[in-house]
């Protein structure tokens, strides 16, 4: 990263910044937000429409009315409450931004809303996707280490059954969401918190190995 979300950043300042910061080593792995900050940018400049009317575009196709950088103010008592310990955090929107949303520190790469209800909507609609579509998105580009894998935005892993899991979490110190998808076997599992404790981490590791069992038992 290049700075703290919250930082009122616009796009111009963001890729002046990133353009002046030094190249990671090619052929290592590195997870970025900024490559995908850069990546939104890039889409932005060769279409002429911002970042987030290419995601709206393709989330009315899938029927996803939520995921979105910003909701009407009447919305906004829906919205998860962060917490420390017992203090209140606030939600995301509390968070300092630009006239359209988030900073540019953070979009693209995050900052997103979204029910969990739209997660699972998600998943169908990227299920349906034309087959070479999902392989480049899950497609083995790049080795990380440990077993996995990356693909685009996706860790991406061989189960002992032969079958393909991909999973990926998100966080900023206070809420945390994780996603595991087993494709070839239509498991999948998706966590959140808003807890700064973040205890989401543990209780997802338990439900994946209750998963896994369950795989494995229909396996046999």
């Amino acid at each position: 990263s290049l700075g703290p979300d919250a930082e009122q950043i616009d796009r111009a300042r963001f890729w002046e910044r990133a353009m002046a910061a030094p190249l990671s080593r090619r052929g290592r792995f590195r997870y970025s937000n900024v490559g995908y900050s850069v990546a939104a940018i890039a889409l932005e400049a060769a279409t002429g429409t911002p970042h987030e009317a290419h995601l709206r575009r393709m989330m009315d196709e899938a029927g996803i009315e939520t995921l979105r950088y910003d909701i009407p103010a009447e919305d906004r008592g829906a919205l998860a409450i962060g917490y420390e310990g017992n203090r209140r955090w606030g939600t995301i929107l509390d968070l300092p931004r630009v006239e359209d949303g988030p900073g540019w520190n953070l979009r693209g790469n995050g900052g997103l809303l979204a029910t969990t209800s739209d997660v699972l909507r998600w998943r169908g609609w990227v299920a349906g996707l034309d087959s070479d579509v999902r392989e480049r998105a899950f497609g083995m580009h790049i080795e990380q280490g440990g077993g996995l894998d990356y693909g685009y935005g996706w860790d991406v892993g061989v189960t002992s059954r032969d079958t393909q899991v991909v999973n990926h979490d998100g966080g900023n110190g206070v809420f945390y969401a994780r996603a595991t998808w087993w494709p070839d076997e239509d498991a999948f599992l998706f966590t959140a918190s808003n807890r700064a404790e973040q205890p989401a981490i543990d209780f997802h590791g338990r439900l994946v190995a209750e998963v896994i069992a369950h795989l494995n038992r229909g396996a046999r």
